[in-house]
């Protein structure tokens, strides 16, 4: 077969020249000869489908019909080619950034080196040069210092920004650079050292002597709640099953002294409070240290001897693991929820729970009593412990869950919303992002929420590039999102035994709902706007069907308390 290589050549540049160029979307033969040429191939296809002969024509009308042939193929082919330029630079600036230089940057140049054999092509970066004049939309001219042709315009893609090298000639350490190195770490001991009193508990300074005399009362007969050390549960343990897969061992970070100093004392702390012991299972797991507020709530949760191996940690003093849950597992938050669910179990109509954040409402001091008695009882029966200073009673409003809940009104935090109007215009489509991944918690207390920020969740696509393009949509977009969130109404919370007023609305981009009651004053005060923007297939559906569809998707997912209308 090598032998016969250079027969067999051209049978295959014969065959490569009828394959159609996908740019042109012809073959090299169909546009150096204006027709298919009949290659082996085309005349077995002739054979087995036995097609009509053209009639015969002569030399004058062939030759016209040929080149008006030819001429339609070379303009459909620079057609084809336009449009296969125009996909192929929309792919390439989805992932392109632009880089600017001004006038008198310095930078580096792509330049052909000349070749060793006149066969090899190669280049090479020179340099620094000096950026003279922003000559077009990416091309610059360039002091290239050489004699013939100092001054060249070149393209952003042949230059790269030049950094200049800091003077250091040897490493310093300083006292101040090592205490700068990590942030100090919570206290652990705190938790044990901490007031373990009922004392701790925050009243609210509403409350009158008297109803402050019944808490105290109250709180002194399950006194064992608030002791100095986590509790540990006896309803559930934790496990961590990873089948027939080996165990993980990973090395050791290489740490500084005053880390290694710090991971010491946090370790004596949790032997001291019987979180973690010496081990010898085979899994190991490197330590990072994170300064981080303290989980105990989780500690109160056992783990299985086969969950205890699994979660070892080495260190350079020596390999623990964890006798109970620690934070940070991949399925601890669901099993803390499971067991505080279970806990409160029968408790809806007063009490909500998510994960540590227990709420206990009511409508009167004397049924508000009642319900923490309760909740107090079901949590000493289940063994687990409160922290008193966290512990707040007797609130007329209360933080949850990033929003203010409290006088039968739920509110956005002003904190967040002071952050979002000092947000300045995303950038990348990572802060476009984070933006709406910020408001979109508040989404609630915004009317047609969905419509308005459409050309914002148009930039996270990722059919867009990476290179933003923020126009004048976006920045009013952004805007009028900073001003509804700055504006947004104070929200009703839902009273389940009134009636919910329901009002739809429907438009080209999008549609809304508005849930909202009566309130004291006699007027409709919203509980919840709900808002989504148009899938195609929703714009295909008649105004009236658009208009129902918010209770439609809504009310089938349970949101927005729809559910209850039925």
């Amino acid at each position: 077969m090598r032998r016969k290589s250079d027969v067999l050549l051209p049978c295959l540049l014969f065959a490569y020249r009828e394959v159609p160029q996908k740019g042109v979307g012809f073959s090299p033969f169909e546009l150096l000869y204006g027709h298919s040429v009949r290659g082996p191939l085309s005349i077995v296809k002739e054979g087995w489908e036995k097609a009509p002969k053209s009639p015969p024509q002569d030399v004058v009308s062939y030759m016209l019909a040929l080149r008006n042939q030819t001429q339609r193929f070379w303009k459909q082919a620079q057609s084809n080619l336009e449009a296969s330029q125009e996909v192929m630079k929309e792919w390439y600036d989805r992932n392109t950034t632009l880089v600017e230089f001004s006038p008198g940057d310095k930078v580096w140049v792509m330049e052909p080196v000349e070749p060793v054999e006149p066969r090899a092509l190669q280049d090479r970066w020179t340099g620094p040069f000096e950026i003279k004049e922003h000559k077009g939309e990416a091309t610059y001219l360039v002091d290239l210092k050489t004699p013939r042709h100092p001054l060249r315009v070149l393209h952003h893609n042949r230059l790269k920004p030049h950094f200049e090298r800091s003077e250091v000639s040897m490493l310093l350490v300083t006292d101040e650079g090592m205490e700068e190195e990590s942030e100090p770490l919570p206290d652990l001991l705190s938790v044990k050292e901490g007031d373990g009193s009922v004392g701790g508990v925050i009243l609210s300074d509403s409350l009158t002597l008297t109803q402050r005399g019944s808490c105290y009362e109250l709180l002194e007969q399950f006194s064992p709640l608030f002791p100095l050390t986590p509790g540990l549960t006896h309803l559930c343990v934790h496990d961590s099953d990873t089948g027939d897969s080996p165990p993980v061992k990973n090395k050791i970070y290489r740490l500084s002294d005053k880390v290694k100093a710090s991971i010491k004392e946090e370790v004596s702390k949790l032997l001291t409070l019987g979180v973690i012991e010496k081990s010898s299972s085979p899994w190991t797991t490197p330590v990072v240290l994170v300064p981080k507020a303290t989980a105990p709530g989780y500690w109160q949760i056992g783990l299985t001897e086969g969950a205890k191996e699994r979660s070892a940690f080495s260190t350079p003093d020596g390999h623990y693991q964890f006798r109970v849950m620690p934070f940070g597992l991949k399925s601890a938050p669901a099993t803390f929820q499971r067991l505080v669910n279970g806990v409160l179990a029968g408790k809806d109509a007063y009490c909500a729970a998510y994960l540590d954040d227990i709420a206990v409402y009511s409508s009167s001091w004397e049924e508000h009593l009642l319900h923490l008695k309760e909740v107090l009882q079901a949590l000493q029966q289940a063994g687990l412990t409160i922290k008193a200073s966290k512990c707040q009673i007797g609130q007329d409003s209360v933080v949850y869950l990033g929003q203010l809940v409290g006088g039968g009104k739920v509110q956005p935090l002003q904190a967040k919303i002071e952050t979002i109007k000092a947000w300045q215009p995303p950038r990348t489509q990572t802060e476009v992002r984070t933006f709406l991944g910020l408001t979109g918690y508040y989404r609630r207390f915004v009317k047609g929420y969905g419509t308005i920020v459409s050309p914002l969740t148009e930039l996270t696509s990722k059919k867009q590039s990476r290179l933003l393009n923020w126009t004048e949509a976006c920045q009013k977009a952004f805007d009028s999102l900073k001003e509804a969130m700055c504006t947004a109404p104070v929200l009703k919370a839902p009273d389940y035994s009134q009636e919910f007023i329901v009002q739809t609305d429907a438009s080209e981009h999008g549609i809304g709902a508005v849930l909202a009651q009566l309130n004291e004053e006699g007027s409709d005060q919203p509980v919840v706007f709900i808002s989504r923007r148009l899938s195609n297939q929703i714009k295909s559906l008649t105004f009236i069907k658009r208009a129902t569809h918010p209770c439609e998707s809504q009310g089938a997912r349970g949101k927005g308390g729809l559910l209850l209308l039925e």
